[in-house]
């Protein structure tokens, strides 16, 4: 087994601010102690590892026995090898690393040269493996320059098991945030060339029967639908459309085996509870969310107060009893106990998304001072109300007061790509909230 990480791992923002910052460093410790125990080869940062700042960084690699790939990266008199060849079960298996974008106090290359040289250097090799960290352009480029078996964006997220092969060789994806484990199963054939998807063509065929059956569905819910249902019925079809295009499109790309071929498996494990306790991995996050509680309260006499543009969920009952009785048997509305139950709520990366009103000037800054804004409550979507009530208590409501229609952009601060792992759909995300 071979174990790459492909970059962004201490977190998802090239800046941070201190607070944020300090609570980083400390998963960033627990995160290089548990790879360290349990064996890690390669490493190809990302510009948001370099968050917890450049001498940090290289301190908490300090005696860890990884190789950092990274051919076209030099920060001031550190530069990184762009390839490695690791033998494995009879077999060299050759990997390079080039990187993209701004990198804190580094400077970066051309990541193309860069690829080309370092593919060069591993020699004869089974199996290439290019592991890009940047935008989606730049794996393309590289790709298309090197030809390897393989290439796996650490930048980009991408998780979906439909693979696809092309000029650029097989893209695949393990997702982000530790969400899942990508496992790439390798099998050689004598005297073979190429590599083929084992199974891929009857899972991409599955898929692709369930999008049409969606698809089918929603046409014939269109038809018979009212001129006013017209429009969301219309987004519908348009979104399970475009997905049954895409799978035939992946369909079609995919190699037939033919028996010469080497053959190889991807799957995305998920990292939940079917993976079995670990007693020392278990210990670790123990003292690590208690370093992070250390830090938060420390941190919390000088959070300011929530300002009074928000009144909290309850306050909406009144008037709008049965939309609160429909939000309140959502999961918007159990998001902060869902952070209590697993013990996250003084982690600044999580508390955000968790209550309302934190992407908001006026909102909590803190879990501290979240107050009775907690949950994803009405005012996430609807923006601050309190203004709101009192107008209609005193009877004073005017147009200017009232409540705005709710815009996809007060969903994606959170459904973001990255922390949905890029599942968030408007059209089919809104009908579990609708009231």
């Amino acid at each position: 087994m071979i174990v790459v990480d492909g970059g962004d791992l201490f977190s998802d923002r090239p800046v941070l601010p201190d607070d944020l910052r300090a609570q980083v460093e400390i998963k960033a410790r627990a995160q290089i102690q548990s790879y360290a125990e349990n064996g890690w080869d390669v490493f190809v940062p990302g510009e948001a590892d370099f968050s917890v700042g450049t001498e940090v960084f290289f301190e908490l690699f300090d005696g860890v026995e990884v190789d950092i790939l990274a051919g076209n990266l030099t920060c001031g008199d550190r530069s990184f090898s762009g390839g490695k060849v690791i033998e494995r079960g009879g077999y060299r298996v050759g990997i390079i690393g080039v990187v993209s974008g701004v990198y804190s106090d580094c400077e970066v290359g051309d990541p193309v040269s860069s690829a080309v040289e370092s593919m060069e250097s591993l020699g004869d090799v089974d199996v290439t493996l290019a592991v890009v960290h940047g935008p989606t352009e730049v794996s393309s480029e590289v790709g298309l320059a090197i030809a390897p078996d393989f290439i796996l964006n650490g930048h980009t997220g991408r998780s979906a098991n439909n693979l696809s092969s092309s000029d650029m060789g097989w893209s695949i994806g393990s997702g982000i945030k530790g969400k899942r484990l990508g496992l790439l199963q390798l099998s050689w054939q004598e005297a073979a060339d190429g590599w083929t998807w084992s199974g891929g063509t009857a899972q991409v065929a599955s898929q692709l029967d369930r999008y049409r059956e969606r698809l089918a569905s929603a046409n014939s819910a269109l038809a018979a639908a009212s001129e006013e249902e017209r429009g969301r019925l219309e987004n519908r079809q348009s979104h399970y459309a475009d997905q049954v295009a895409t799978l035939e499109s992946q369909l079609n790309s995919l190699l037939v085996g033919d028996g010469e071929s080497n053959s190889f498996n991807h799957t995305l494990l998920e990292m939940d509870e079917s993976i079995g306790e670990d007693q020392p991995t278990i210990d670790l996050i123990t003292a690590t969310r208690a370093r992070i509680e250390e830090v938060a309260i420390a941190s919390s006499a000088e959070v300011r107060e929530a300002t009074a543009s928000f009144a909290g969920s309850a306050a909406c009952r009144g008037c709008h009893n049965s939309q609160w009785e429909q939000w309140s048997g959502t999961d918007h509305a159990g998001a902060w106990n869902t952070l209590i139950t697993a013990e996250r709520q003084s982690d600044l990366t999580c508390f955000e998304c968790h209550v309302t009103g934190a992407h908001h000037p006026d909102g909590p800054t803190h879990p501290n001072n979240v107050g009775v804004l907690t949950g994803v409550g009405c005012e996430s979507c609807h923006g601050p109300r309190a203004a709101h009530i009192t107008a209609v208590s005193s009877g004073t409501l005017t147009s200017a007061l009232a409540s705005p229609e709710v815009s996809v952009e007060s969903c994606v601060k959170c459904h973001d790509g990255d922390r949905d792992d890029g599942d968030f759909d408007p059209v089919t995300y809104m009908e579990a909230i609708r009231h």
